[in-house]
């Protein structure tokens, strides 16, 4: 880089990379590290950043990455380790937080499962579903467990239910067609099967499966 290296700057690498850095806030904090002015919790020597926390330690080494990387990386790492951040920061991350509670506010007040695009918060309605059926039906942790693996496979995986099979009222499940608690388990009807059986029953075919394959591959081997 063409510019002009202080005299009091011990580590150029950094120093570079701090020049690369819009928001003063991190140039500055890297130049200084560029002068062997870290942060508490950091430490810096001609090829390693290096963080510790407690019993936790971390070395970044930067000699080996180009002075962009570490304008992307450092500051990031120092923020995780050292718990600073700039004003630029704490307004982004109040962005992205005003943002999640407007389309919590708004998945509150509706009664269209259609209308909730967000997997993350589809999954925690489901989550909360199946708390609310262990309280309500006295389910055992394991069962509520399974019940959330069977909707999470429903819903996800094996995609035995659609939007349409959901009905909530603000933002709230009301009922899930065809998935409900009998004799103190939870039931997919759509398997025909009661969900510890349909488990079973998929692990011994996997089980199979995977046996038969070694079976093929040793066989190979010795008809070679």
């Amino acid at each position: 880089m063409s510019i002009v290296l202080p005299k009091d700057i011990k580590y150029p690498k950094i120093y570079y990379a701090a020049k690369l850095i819009t928001d003063n806030y991190w140039s500055n904090v890297l130049e200084d590290i560029s002068k062997g002015r870290c942060p508490k919790k950091c430490s810096i020597d001609s090829n390693n950043c290096t963080f510790t926390q407690r019993r936790s330690k971390m070395s970044y080494n930067y000699q080996s990455l180009t002075e962009q990387e570490i304008a992307d990386e450092l500051p990031k790492l120092i923020s995780h380790w050292c718990g600073i951040c700039s004003n630029k920061d704490v307004n982004r991350e109040k962005t992205v937080v005003d943002s999640q509670l407007d389309t919590f506010n708004a998945i509150m007040e509706t009664n269209d499962w259609k209308k909730i695009k967000n997997k993350r918060m589809r999954k925690d309605l489901l989550i909360h579903w199946a708390i609310i059926m262990k309280e309500e039906h006295n389910l055992r942790w394991n069962e509520a467990r399974r019940l959330d693996k069977m909707l999470d496979d429903a819903f996800f995986n094996l995609t035995t239910h659609t939007s349409d099979d959901i009905q909530i009222y603000n933002g709230r499940i009301v009922s899930i067609e065809d998935i409900e608690i009998v004799n103190g388990k939870a039931v997919n009807h759509r398997f025909n099967l009661d969900w510890n059986e349909k488990s079973e029953k998929s692990a011994k075919e996997k089980r199979k499966t995977l046996f038969d394959k070694w079976n093929n591959y040793v066989k190979g081997i010795v008809d070679f």
